[in-house]
């Protein structure tokens, strides 16, 4: 069973493998969560979970004779490697037929732009992950038919991307936005290429939905040129135009050179006489050797 740790606990449990000189490590881990993900079930943590690495407890002494009987033990077979999934282009995605409902394909793109107007998350089912609903003013999931008192969030971002042969709308899921975009959510706005992987449902395929979700987005890739189909009209995701929100004014109490397409924190390039602003407070107590 995949089991996944984040935040301190992680960072807790990995100190505390690598203090442990024993060959073999037991394992106990006590109020985890189980979810499914991409249909495979795996164990994470919440506020409550903890672990115990050879707990002196009658399980642990149970198990490790279990162990030592060469009838018991568990069949590692290695897993067969996962196709990759076919590449297509924006415009053969959108005619796929039913036969590619549930099915993954990948599509490069760059994308164009961001949708700010949308949630950047979804509230979803402690217990399951999947999305929940609004009923009688409860939070409700419909997979596990109960109510959520505590809801977990995940990262969601709508974007509008682009190849030679059209534009498509992807949702970029959460664990990939962690990876790809943690340090800094408007990166995905700069012109970069994108392999991504999507699941087709149902409603791609009878052209109910025209928004996609990714499955697995690759590494970065540096665009060599401007990959945007000419003579097409401008698409939104959601009703409101998509704005990109005015900068604040540079403070500049020094009056130090405004740089173009600099954060204009220092200036490089300047005049001999007038001092660098990152050097501003030095140079005011020294004269120059030009002066």
């Amino acid at each position: 069973m995949n089991v996944t740790f984040f935040g301190d606990l992680a960072v807790e449990f990995a100190n505390s493998v690598k203090a442990i000189k024993d060959d073999t490590i037991t394992v106990i881990i006590a109020s985890a969560k189980v979810n499914e993900y991409e249909g495979i079930i795996c164990l994470n943590n919440y506020p409550a979970t903890r672990f115990y690495l050879n707990a002196k407890h009658p399980s642990v002494k149970k198990l490790k004779l279990r162990m030592s009987d060469p009838a018991y033990c568990a069949n590692n077979l290695e897993p067969l490697p996962e196709q990759t999934p076919p590449l297509f282009s924006v415009e053969d995605i959108k005619k796929l037929p039913k036969e590619f409902i549930e099915k993954k394909v990948r599509c490069q793109i760059t994308v164009k732009k961001v949708d700010e107007k949308s949630n950047w998350y979804d509230n979803v089912c402690t217990t399951c992950q999947a999305e929940v609903t609004t009923v009688e003013g409860r939070y409700r999931c419909i997979i596990c038919s109960r109510n959520v008192p505590f809801l977990d969030k995940r990262f969601r971002i709508a974007t509008l991307c682009n190849d030679t042969t059209g534009l498509i709308a992807i949702i970029f899921p959460d664990d990939e936005i962690q990876r790809i975009i943690g340090k800094n959510a408007f990166e995905v706005e700069d012109e970069k290429d994108y392999v991504i992987t999507l699941t087709i449902n149902e409603r791609n395929v009878n052209k109910t939905i025209n928004i996609y979700r990714a499955t697995d987005i690759s590494d970065l890739i540096e665009v060599l040129g401007n990959h945007s189909p000419p003579n097409l009209a401008a698409v939104s995701l959601t009703k409101e135009p998509l704005v990109t929100p005015a900068k604040p004014p540079v403070h500049n109490p020094a009056k130090a050179p405004i740089v173009e397409n600099t954060n204009n924190a220092t200036a490089t390039h300047c005049h001999r006489d007038q001092p660098t602003y990152s050097k501003l407070n030095q140079q005011s107590e020294e004269p120059s050797e030009e002066e």
